[in-house]
């Protein structure tokens, strides 16, 4: 079983977050200093990023990570994150993003993913992305983390440095 987080980054709008997928790259290891982690970004098309040792410190504006439940076989885990095509395809939009009139995201792109885990056997079934609204209270509810913990740095705990907070509290 190896630790899944979702590091999140403040976009400068409260309860908006740039979402981030990060396996340790050690049992118990230094989180905020290394870590595989996975990410989309919208350049002129959205493209997916991937960083083999990445120091979350060392961005301004890395706010916390959120702790997932553990996956049970993190090569195939890593391997599903790493070859998700970065855009929407027919992966409808949640109802968050499409009632404001927003377009795909990379929480979005992390759901699926979550939602590929689960149906592959490798992540809980409790989590829930994997929910009939398609992550759509999920995403809500990383969210309201993001902003608990730019409100309040008591919450969760520090590991390394880093604040961690649990998705399921």
């Amino acid at each position: 079983m190896t630790d899944t987080y979702i590091a999140l980054y403040s976009t400068g709008q409260r309860g908006k977050y740039h979402w981030q997928l990060v396996f340790p790259t050690s049992s118990g290891g230094a989180l905020g200093h290394t870590g595989l982690v996975f990410q989309v970004r919208l350049k002129e098309v959205w493209v997916t990023e991937h960083y083999d040792c990445m120091n979350l410190l060392e961005d301004p504006t890395f706010l916390c990570v959120v702790r997932l439940p553990p996956v049970s076989d993190p090569i195939k885990a890593q391997q599903i994150a790493a070859g998700e095509d970065p855009g929407q395809r027919d992966t409808p939009l949640l109802w968050t993003h499409s009632q404001a009139g927003l377009g795909w995201s990379c929480a979005q792109w992390i759901i699926r993913i979550l939602r590929t885990y689960i149906a592959e056997g490798i992540m809980t079934d409790s989590l829930t992305a994997g929910a009939k609204d398609k992550g759509a209270n999920f995403y809500l509810q990383i969210c309201g983390l993001g902003a608990k913990a730019e409100d309040d740095e008591g919450a969760g705990q520090t590991e390394d440095g880093v604040w961690v907070l649990w998705w399921n509290t």
